[in-house]
């Protein structure tokens, strides 16, 4: 192609250039606020633009702006022949404040080209909505990949609950899937995206899932649910619920030598948070009941503040009857029937019953009546 008038290429002549600058936050597409550019900076910096030149400035509102171009004249050519934007960013030369300017080829282009974008979004979507091991709790983003990665995730014998974990975690499958997040961000679990139109296999889950949603005098219907499955976190919980399990049936911490196996239970409780990124932190890491402001609940359980100043192990002392231990998944309490039980701190707790030595927890007491 020939130059015209030193730099000005006939692909770009064509074109009489809509220019933009973004005045939201900026941190994600939706908090974008687009203004237009109106004559005469829009005539520099389309001139500016055609010319080839690295950036250009400009005084508007009593304000000296400067404008760098992200591409070179080549990129931008080629930008011009897709009908695509042209990208830079604008500096207040006085408060150094940073803003992301777009070009396009006209209104109309503009126009043409976020319906393209819409049809490309849904596009992309519709593969990953399709399948059932996306993370989809994100806020409107174009996926990184046109289908989602696909990759097994294999628990072992070491991730699966036992006997005494109640349903649906024993009937939970030893295989799944990786999730794939549409960002690319790591994931370190198996997700599965179970629907009240389940599959056959599915059926029985959603079904439990849906009786322990009733049974909490929920109003609000359930409507979908994702299995997590943490082969860390689970291995860590099972191995930790077979330790103190063998520990209560030896007896040797209690008075009267008797075991206590009986009084540990698992129980099946619901948690909540604030935000989409705090959720997938909790799926990656578990949940961190130091920072939990109310505890979890089940029918069983009073959600209660509990503040643990030392760590206490399983001896103590009653007035009248013997000193009985319950127990709460990781939390491993004291209580005694018709009398206060004292407790006596014992360093060291923390290796018989490391899920006890949480300080500052936020846990559900199981009162006596209902052991």
């Amino acid at each position: 192609m020939a130059a015209l008038n030193g730099g000005v290429l006939p692909a770009l002549a064509t074109q009489i250039g809509h220019w933009e600058c973004d005045v939201g936050t900026g941190d994600c597409s939706s908090s974008s606020s687009w203004v237009d550019f109106h004559w005469p900076v829009s005539s520099i910096l389309e001139q500016a633009f055609c010319r080839g030149k690295s950036s250009v400035d400009f005084i508007r509102g009593g304000n000296q702006y400067q404008v760098v171009f992200d591409t070179d004249l080549p990129g931008r050519l080629k930008d011009a022949s897709m009908d695509s934007p042209s990208t830079a960013s604008q500096v207040n030369l006085k408060t150094k404040v940073k803003r992301t300017v777009r070009r396009f080829s006209s209104q109309a282009g503009k126009s043409q080209y976020l319906q393209r974008e819409v049809e490309r979004q849904s596009l992309s979507w519709s593969n990953w909505i399709g399948v059932s091991f996306t993370w989809l709790l994100e806020p409107p983003v174009v996926p990184n990949q046109e289908f989602p990665p696909w990759r097994s995730y294999i628990l072992g014998d070491d991730a699966q609950p036992g006997p005494h974990f109640p349903e649906p975690l024993r009937s939970w499958p030893k295989v799944g899937t990786c999730a794939a997040h549409p960002k690319g961000d790591p994931c370190n679990f198996a997700l599965e995206r179970l629907m009240p139109d389940a599959r056959c296999e599915q059926a029985a889950e959603w079904s439990i899932l849906q009786q322990l949603w009733q049974n909490r005098g929920r109003r609000s219907r359930l409507l979908a649910a994702f299995r997590v499955q943490n082969r860390g976190l689970i291995t860590s919980f099972v191995a930790q619920e077979q330790a103190m399990r063998k520990r209560l049936a030896l007896g040797t911490d209690f008075v009267d030598g008797s075991p206590r196996e009986a009084s540990l239970g698992v129980e099946l409780l619901w948690h909540g948070t604030r935000s989409q990124s705090s959720l997938l932190d909790i799926c990656r890491d578990g949940f961190d009941r130091a920072h939990a402001s109310r505890a979890a609940t089940s029918p069983h359980l009073a959600p209660t503040r509990i503040s643990l100043p030392v760590t206490f192990d399983c001896r103590g002392r009653t007035v009248g009857k013997m000193f009985e231990p319950c127990s709460l998944q990781r939390s491993l309490l004291g209580s005694a029937h018709g009398a206060p039980a004292t407790c006596i701190p014992r360093r060291g707790s923390r290796t018989l019953f490391p899920g006890s030595a949480t300080r500052t927890p936020a846990i559900g007491c199981r009162t006596p009546a209902s052991t």
